[in-house]
C-alpha cells in the first residue's frame, strides 16, 4: 500500500483524537506538510530514516520498499539493507 492510500483508508477514521490528513501524518512524522505531500506524489525522494519512521508510524502496511519506490525521478536509487 502505498502513503496515498493509506491516508484514504484512514481519513475518516479518528487516531489519537484527530482525523488521518497529510498534515497529522506529518506531524507525528515530524516533517512539513509540504515534504510529505512532495513524497506521495513522487516529487522527492524519501530518505531511508524517513522510509523507516513511515513504515513504524503505520504499523508496516506502508512498508520502507513501496515508499521508496514511489520516487518518479531518478530510479538509479539502491536499496542497502
Amino acid at each position: 500500500m502505498n502513503l496515498d492510500d493509506y491516508i484514504h483508508k484512514y481519513k475518516r477514521r479518528k487516531i489519537d483524537g484527530k482525523r488521518l490528513s497529510v498534515t497529522s501524518l506529518a506531524e507525528k512524522l515530524n516533517v512539513s506538510r509540504c515534504h510529505l505531500a512532495g513524497i506521495i506524489v513522487g516529487r522527492y525522494r524519501c530518505g531511508k530514516h524517513l522510509a523507516y519512521r513511515i513504515e513504524s508510524v503505520t504499523n508496516g502496511e506502508v512498508t520502507f520498499e513501496e515508499i521508496l519506490s514511489n520516487y518518479k525521478g531518478n530510479t538509479s536509487y539502491e536499496v542497502v539493507e
